[in-house]
């Protein structure tokens, strides 16, 4: 790596903090490197020529108008005022490159006189484990129910509405990557002209407040964490998570939701959710990883796991073409950690491994869908999880995927829905603006 310094400027020794960016999910390092250098003023005293960066170029990205300068892969900042350099990276390392690169750029700061060195990066946040706490053995678990800042889960129903005792299926997302199962619920609703209810007010969720999402009108309705729909002509409740689950809290609010589905006499729970594209690769299986991709190009693929038999199989769902997730083991150490943990009479301690002994297969329990099937597994109702191998971007196509996977499920028919044209899906109208406003024409 060369440290190429600009015509005409100079270093300052007195600098003696080094920020940079380590990629990752959301660019949050290199934006908040942005704001630093905006922020503070910060002047570009030269650039890191490393081979180990891929080229790339652009407009300056501070100043309002064009100055001739260019942005390139790995520019060097100072601010004297802060005595701070701020490195910004603008493009990835080369594949298989990363730890050749990082031992240029620390020798870079240690030849520069750096004596502390900040690295501002993110985490995929579904690596948390979804808010599973899995310090936590199933006696600490169960007596949070006695806890002050843990309370149970309050049905709301609203002023004049009635409570439809045959919606006897019950339609939920589990959150996860894409917000699949949020968008299937939300053409669900959209399209079978279910009709709000009720809320359900659970101290584990995260607050969340927004305009009514299937009007094209304001009308005084707000839309709340985690509200409650019901279509008598398909005999479904759909309920719709908008905010995620406390930290450490998704445990106790499975088994708040589980409670309230078998308190409202449900027999059927169906949980739509996502799995992330990339755990493909991660399978040990070579041969069942080939099949998966070779499934996946061929058309996307519906995934189940069902309760009505041991190893997660169902008869009902196999005739629809859905494939079995695999990946599920009633026996696996995670999997029976979960169930132990719903199960008021187990007597077994059992514990869910720690960060550095997690495997690749203990990824999939580690997940909402895993503690949602699991709790209403435990509370003896009928539960089919729907599942879809994605990855982040428009994931509309996915909604549409699982939306009609429980379509089928449960029989509902195309000639049930309330399309604009009869007999199609209704693309719910807070779709219209989900990337934002369409690009201004005149610059084309």
């Amino acid at each position: 790596m060369e440290f190429v310094v600009e015509e005409g400027k100079r270093v300052d020794e007195e600098c003696s903090t080094l920020i940079l960016p380590a990629l990752s999910i959301g660019n949050v390092g290199q934006l908040a490197v942005d704001l630093l250098v905006s922020s503070t003023g910060a002047d570009r005293v030269g650039y890191l020529d490393d081979p180990y960066l891929l080229p790339c170029v652009g407009n300056d990205a501070y100043g309002p108008l064009p100055c001739g300068e260019i942005s390139l892969p790995l520019e060097v900042y100072e601010s004297p005022s802060t005595a701070t350099t701020l490195a910004q990276q603008r493009s990835p390392v080369a594949k298989g490159m990363m730890i050749k690169f990082a031992e240029n750029i620390a020798d870079f700061a240690a030849s520069s006189g750096k004596k502390h060195v900040i690295v501002l990066s993110s985490l995929d946040f579904q690596r948390l484990h979804h808010n599973l706490d899995m310090s936590r053995s199933p006696k600490e678990l169960c007596s949070l129910r006695d806890s002050v800042c843990v309370g149970a889960m309050e049905f709301v129903v609203e002023e004049g509405k009635r409570v439809n005792e045959e919606c006897s299926t019950l339609i939920l997302p589990a959150l996860s990557i894409g917000n699949v199962g949020q968008l299937a619920v939300d053409l669900l609703v959209s399209s079978t002209g279910a009709n709000r209810v009720g809320y359900l007010d659970d101290p584990n969720l995260l607050p969340c407040v927004g305009n009514d999402a299937y009007g094209p009108l304001p009308c005084g309705d707000i839309a709340l964490p985690l509200e409650v729909y019901e279509s008598p002509s398909s005999a479904t409740t759909l309920a719709q998570q908008r905010s995620t689950v406390a930290k450490g809290m998704m445990i106790k609010f499975a088994e708040n939701i589980a409670d309230f589905a078998a308190s409202s006499g449900k027999k059927h729970v169906i949980v739509l959710s996502s799995l992330d594209f990339q755990r493909l690769h991660h399978n040990l299986d070579m041969s069942r990883c080939v099949l998966l991709l070779g499934n996946y190009f061929r058309g996307p693929q519906v995934y189940y796991l069902s309760n009505v038999e041991a190893n997660g199989r169902d008869e009902h769902c196999e005739r629809l073409g859905f494939g079995r997730l695999n990946e599920y083991d009633s026996e696996g150490r995670c999997w029976k950690y979960l169930s132990s943990v719903f199960d008021e009479n187990c007597k077994e301690e059992l514990t869910f491994p720690s960060e550095d002994e997690l495997e690749d297969i203990d990824y999939y329990p580690s997940l909402p869908f895993a503690a949602l099937f699991s709790a209403f597994k435990a509370r003896g109702l009928k539960v089919t999880c729907l599942l879809c191998y994605c990855s982040e971007g428009d994931n509309i196509p996915d909604a549409f995927l699982l939306a009609e996977a429980a379509s089928k499920l449960t029989g509902l028919t195309p000639d049930k829905f309330h399309g604009e044209e009869g007999g199609k899906w209704q693309i719910p109208y807070s779709w219209k603006s989900m990337y934002g406003a369409p690009p201004d024409m005149s610059i084309f």
